[in-house]
């Protein structure tokens, strides 16, 4: 137990690190709900501003500009999630792993009944 009285168990089949009483996953879904209201937000302006439900008069540039807000969204976070996952990887392959953990890993994984 650290500081605050936190319980992490690596290694299991589910990480659950308790911190001030909250489980991981509820931190996750919290997450989660917080982005999905943001992204029914920008998408319900986004269509009373297109469609024109509230009666504002707006120029054919801001029009156009409107239109195209989605696409860029979609581009802009594809760009974030590419630069996550090769950042990652980068990570991930320059890691320094010692020889005996990988040949341990390897041994298990043949007497499982994967063979290489």
């Amino acid at each position: 137990a650290g500081a605050m009285g936190s319980l992490c168990l690596m290694g299991t089949k589910f990480q659950f690190c308790k911190i001030k009483g909250v489980l991981e996953a509820d931190v996750n879904m919290i997450k989660l709900v917080q982005r999905l209201r943001t992204l029914a937000l920008l998408g319900s302006t986004w269509v009373v501003l297109t469609v024109g439900a509230l009666g504002l008069e707006l120029s054919l540039t801001c029009q156009e500009v409107l239109w195209s807000l989605p696409i860029c969204l979609l581009v802009s976070t594809d760009c974030y999630v590419l630069g996550t996952v090769v950042m990652a990887w980068k990570l991930f392959t320059t890691a320094k792993v010692p020889q005996s953990q990988v040949q341990e890993a390897h041994v298990e994984l043949v007497h499982k009944g994967l063979h290489f």
